[in-house]
């Protein structure tokens, strides 16, 4: 089989904790080196038990493609201020 022929494959259940994973769409933090990427709307399978977010290879792609754009301000996008505080 060729890498186009290949399936994904479907996860029955959470890695971490065994729970129901159930389709939502999500926001999700994308760290690029040193820059933070908010994206909204992400469509992704989370845990109904722990909360873990998993994201499709084709998704977490197209996260990284944007990513890189919107920090070479290829694309418009909408900046927010977030604080940063040292514990």
């Amino acid at each position: 089989m060729g890498d186009s022929d290949e399936k994904e494959e479907i996860m029955e259940g959470c890695f971490f904790c065994k729970g129901t994973l159930e389709g939502k769409t999500v926001n999700f933090d994308f760290r690029w080196g040193e820059d933070l990427v908010l994206f909204e709307n992400v469509p992704a399978l989370v845990c109904q038990q722990c909360g873990e977010k998993y994201l499709s290879n084709e998704v977490s792609h197209r996260m990284k493609e944007m990513a890189k754009s919107a920090i070479k301000k290829e694309i418009k996008v909408r900046e927010l201020c977030v604080p940063v505080l040292s514990y």
